[in-house]
C-alpha cells in the first residue's frame, strides 16, 4: 500500500503526464486521471502480477515439503490398514485416495453443473472445472503458506483471484473464447478458486492450533468438510430463494426467436400466463439471458 501510493502512483502521474494517447487498459489520459483512478487501471493489476509472482516463489519453495507429503501419502496406500494405523494419532490425515478421489468426483460434478454451462458446449464446462482445480491447487498452497506466516488478516485473496481472472481470461483469449457468457464462466471460475484459497488459509490455520493442543488431523478435516457443506446448502438455497423472490420481468425490446428446453422450467408471466423459461448465452444475434 505505501509503495504503490507514495511511489508507483505518483511516478506514474509524472511520467504519464506528457502521453497524448491513453495508455492500455485505461482509455483516458493519465494527465486527467485522480489517483484513485490510476490505482484502479494499473496498479491493481501490478499488485495482482505481484501477487501471483510471490506465489510462484512460494509455491517453488513450498514443493519439497508437498513432494514429502506426496511420498509419505503414496507410502500410506501402499500399506495395510495396520501399518497405517500405526502412525501417531496427530499425524494421520485423511487418505491420499479420498482427496484424489474427491479432487476428481469434483471436477466431473462443476463439469456437468448447470451454471458453468451458460456457454454451449461441454468443453467450456471441462476446462472451466479443470482450471478451478489447477488454480484452486496452486492458491491453496500460497493462501496456506502465507497464513501461517502471517496470519489470516494478511492473505491477499483480491489478488489471487484477479491472478485467476488475468490467467482464465488468457486461456479463453488464446482459444478465441471471447463473448459475455466467456466473462461470466471467467468470474465464476475466479470466484470459486478465491473462495478456495479463502478456505485454504483458515483450514491451515486451525490445523495449526490442532497441531499445538494434540488434535487429530483427519477428524478436524471431516468436521472442516462438513461445516462448508453444511455453508454451502444454507446459503445456496437462501440465495436461490432470494434470487426466485427478487426477480423482475420486463418486455424485450427486440425480436427474440429462441426454442426452450423440453424441460424447462414453467413460469407465470405479468400477464398470469404461463411460460417455459429459456436461457441464450454466447449467441451473436440474442443478448445473454433469460427468457420466457
Amino acid at each position: 500500500g505505501l509503495l504503490s501510493w507514495l511511489v508507483l502512483i505518483p511516478t506514474i502521474a509524472l511520467f504519464g503526464e506528457g502521453r497524448m494517447t491513453p495508455l492500455f487498459p485505461a482509455t483516458t489520459l493519465i494527465s486527467q486521471m485522480s489517483p484513485d483512478e490510476i490505482w484502479s487501471r494499473y496498479i491493481r493489476y501490478i499488485g495482482a502480477g505481484a501477487v501471483a509472482a510471490g506465489g510462484i516463489i512460494n509455491l517453488v519453495k513450498a514443493m519439497p515439503t508437498i513432494i514429502d507429503s506426496f511420498r509419505a501419502s503414496f507410502r500410506d496406500l501402499r500399506l495395510s490398514d495396520e501399518g497405517a494405523a500405526a502412525r501417531p494419532r496427530t499425524e494421520r490425515d485423511l487418505p491420499l485416495s479420498l482427496v484424489l478421489g474427491g479432487s476428481l468426483a469434483l471436477t466431473l460434478f462443476m463439469a456437468f453443473l448447470p451454471q458453468l454451462k451458460a456457454v454451449p458446449g461441454f468443453g467450456v464446462s471441462l476446462l472451466s472445472a479443470i482450471t478451478i482445480v489447477l488454480f484452486g491447487f496452486f492458491f491453496s498452497v500460497v493462501s496456506s503458506r502465507i497464513t501461517g506466516e502471517l496470519g489470516s488478516s494478511s492473505n491477499p485473496i483480491s489478488g489471487m483471484a484477479i491472478a485467476t481472472l488475468m490467467g482464465t481470461c488468457l486461456i479463453f483469449i488464446v482459444l478465441g473464447w471471447t463473448g459475455h457468457a466467456y466473462t461470466a464462466a471467467a468470474l465464476s471460475i475466479g470466484t470459486v478458486v478465491g473462495i478456495a484459497a479463502s478456505n485454504a488459509g483458515t483450514t491451515s490455520q486451525d490445523l495449526k492450533t490442532s497441531f499445538l493442543v494434540g488434535g487429530t488431523p483427519w477428524r478436524q478435516q471431516v468436521a472442516i468438510m462438513v461445516g462448508v457443506l453444511t455453508s454451502v446448502l444454507v446459503i445456496g438455497w437462501t440465495l436461490q430463494v432470494l434470487n426466485r423472490n427478487n426477480t423482475r420481468i420486463q418486455e424485450a425490446a427486440y425480436d427474440v426467436v429462441l426454442s426452450p428446453r423440453p424441460d424447462a422450467r414453467v413460469m407465470t408471466g405479468p400477464d398470469g400466463q404461463s411460460y417455459r423459461l429459456a436461457r441464450a448465452g454466447g449467441m451473436a444475434t440474442l443478448p445473454d439471458g433469460a427468457y420466457l
